[in-house]
């Protein structure tokens, strides 16, 4: 695996397990599924695909973690629909890989005030 992409691996699996841990301090914690969704511009470039797989499978080592991602199709309107989306389902953190940042801003300033953690990769 190379240095890139065991680095991002590393930073999506610490903010799974951040996610989990800061949301875990209550009473039932142990029996809520805890939602996260991830924003991925596209789905047919290889290093993204492999990205998935690699997520997809850590979450798998995590029973309490339900794992939404969508595909923005390499367009930043599908990808503002999409968090959109996932905000209207109530994730608890959102991970957001962007083609662009700044026509993200807006719709990730609404995650920010609906009080869900946002991981910029």
């Amino acid at each position: 695996m190379k240095r890139r992409e065991l680095l991002k691996l590393a930073g999506l699996t610490a903010a799974l397990l951040t996610t989990t841990a800061m949301l875990a301090g209550g009473a039932d914690a142990q029996d809520k599924k805890w939602k996260i969704g991830f924003s991925q511009v596209t789905t047919i470039e290889p290093w993204r695909a492999q990205f998935n797989k690699d997520i997809l499978a850590e979450a798998a080592k995590h029973p309490e973690v339900e794992l939404i991602i969508t595909d923005g199709e390499d367009k930043t309107e599908k990808q503002v629909a999409d968090v959109e989306n996932l905000i209207r389902q109530e994730v608890d953190s959102l991970l957001v890989s962007p083609k662009e940042s700044a026509g993200l801003t807006g719709v990730v300033q609404q995650a920010i005030d609906a009080k869900i953690p946002v991981f910029v990769l």
